[in-house]
C-alpha cells in the first residue's frame, strides 16, 4: 500500500512538472525597428499636400532604384552617409545633418511603408515611400 501511494505521488508530481514545462512564455514578437534591419529597395514614392504644387507627385521606380540599408541604429541610402536614428514603437527619429525627421514605419511581410510629414516651414509635404525587402 505504501509503495502504491509513493508511485501515485511520484506520477502526480511528474504530471505537474511536465504541465508547467509546457507553459513557457512565447518569445515576444519582434518590434518594428527589429523588423526594419536589413536591405530594402524603393518601389515608389508619393508626395502630397506640398505647399509648392510642383513637389506633389508620384514616382515609380523601375530601374536603378534607391536601396536603403537599416542597422539597429542607422539608415544608409544609396550614395549617402549613414543617418542615426532612434526608435519608439513604429516611429523613428532620424537625424540628417542638423535636421531631425520623424518617420512612421509599417512593415507587412516583405513590404516597408515609410511616411514622413514635413512641417509647414519645410513645405508641408507628406511623403509615403514603399520599399521591398531585398
Amino acid at each position: 500500500m505504501k509503495t502504491s501511494k509513493s508511485i501515485l505521488f511520484l506520477t502526480a508530481f511528474l504530471i505537474v512538472i511536465l504541465s508547467l514545462e509546457g507553459c513557457k512564455k512565447d518569445d515576444p514578437a519582434p518590434t518594428p525597428a527589429e523588423q526594419l534591419v536589413g536591405s530594402w529597395k524603393e518601389v515608389n514614392r508619393v508626395s502630397t499636400g506640398c505647399t509648392d504644387p510642383a513637389d506633389n507627385g508620384t514616382e515609380t521606380c523601375t530601374t536603378s532604384c534607391e536601396t536603403m540599408v537599416a542597422s539597429s541604429t542607422t539608415l544608409t541610402f544609396t550614395g549617402e552617409p549613414p543617418y542615426p536614428y532612434t526608435a519608439d514603437g513604429n516611429t523613428l527619429t532620424v537625424t540628417v545633418g542638423t535636421k531631425v525627421f520623424i518617420v512612421t514605419i509599417a512593415i507587412s511581410g516583405t513590404t516597408l511603408t515609410f511616411t514622413i510629414q514635413d512641417s509647414a516651414a519645410d513645405g508641408n509635404c507628406k511623403s509615403v515611400a514603399t520599399y521591398n525587402k531585398v
